[in-house]
């Protein structure tokens, strides 16, 4: 896993919004949860883990984190939340969510989020997680993960600049 993490500079990566972009099977989910696992292991994160759909969401991106970490907490599928645990206390937690209805999102602090697929979701989803980034914690980040779509808002936003 250490040689796969190596080619990856987006798990890495420390600007504060970052996308990961290519192929089929190329290591974009897996490399989302693994910086989702990274941002978690600060004390009171409160991430965010967003689809557009809510089936898409269960059926890979959430299984996918699950079956990575899942010993590592608790996960609750009423709440649709992992919690990290540190000497058997909360230490931080994953919310999943799906993207098609953001109004159930207004009021929540985020310290972060991951849009996977993030070509199905538009722009405004993206800056409207960005809003909820308020959360005091040292590492406030949101990035995607997608496969490119041509000259879409993820090609303006992470390309053309």
């Amino acid at each position: 896993m250490n040689y796969f993490l190596s080619r990856i500079p987006f798990v890495f990566d420390e600007h504060r919004f970052s996308g990961y972009g290519g192929g089929f099977g190329n290591g974009k989910t897996l490399a989302g949860a693994i910086k989702t696992y990274n941002h978690c292991m600060q004390k009171d994160a409160f991430f965010l883990v967003g689809r557009r759909h809510a089936t898409d969401l269960e059926d890979s991106t959430q299984r996918d984190f699950l079956n990575l970490f899942g010993q590592m907490g608790k996960f609750s599928p009423k709440n649709k939340s992992f919690k990290f645990y540190k000497d058997g206390q909360p230490y931080s937690e994953v919310i999943f969510r799906h993207l098609d209805d953001m109004q159930s999102l207004t009021n929540m602090n985020l310290s972060g989020f991951w849009i996977d697929q993030a070509e199905e979701t538009s722009e405004d989803a993206f800056d409207f997680l960005i809003g909820r980034i308020r959360r005091p914690v040292h590492r406030r980040e949101g990035f995607v993960t997608f496969n490119p779509n041509g000259h879409d808002w993820l090609w303006r936003r992470f390309f053309k600049k």
